[in-house]
């Protein structure tokens, strides 16, 4: 199914995440600053969606240590989650 639970607060390593992977901290904080993210196959991922590839109740602290991700996608940080998304459409910029 994809989910994969850890029970360590400071992970180091490659994320290769698919559309159904998810990195769940069940209890406490999760620190992602040792981590690298990928894709692991980046056609799976539908464009205007967004995927959250990690969560912890506790708060996910720092940010990926190096991204790999297709042009368009980025990675969007709440105080729990962490996400891949898609941008499409076009971007104005006002001035």
């Amino acid at each position: 199914d994809g989910l994969m639970t850890v029970d360590g607060t400071a992970l180091t390593g490659v994320l290769r995440v698919t559309p159904a992977s998810r990195l769940v901290a069940p209890t406490g904080a999760l620190d992602i600053s040792g981590l690298s993210l990928e894709l692991a196959d980046p056609t799976a991922f539908e464009d205007g969606r967004n995927y959250v590839v990690c969560s912890a109740p506790g708060g996910v602290m720092g940010s990926f240590r190096q991204t790999s991700l297709p042009k368009g996608w980025s990675v969007l940080m709440s105080a729990s989650e962490v996400k891949v998304a898609s941008r499409i459409g076009t971007t104005v910029i006002f001035r």
